[in-house]
């Protein structure tokens, strides 16, 4: 946590965004199916 590099924080953003677009995702199929 003290390092912040860009790489690092872009990937972590990017894996964030990965779980949430997966979750809403998962929970779209559930309500439309």
């Amino acid at each position: 946590m003290a390092s912040f590099t860009p790489w690092k924080l872009s990937s972590q953003k990017l894996g964030f965004f990965l779980v949430t677009f997966g979750f809403i995702w998962g929970m779209m199929l559930l309500h439309f199916t």
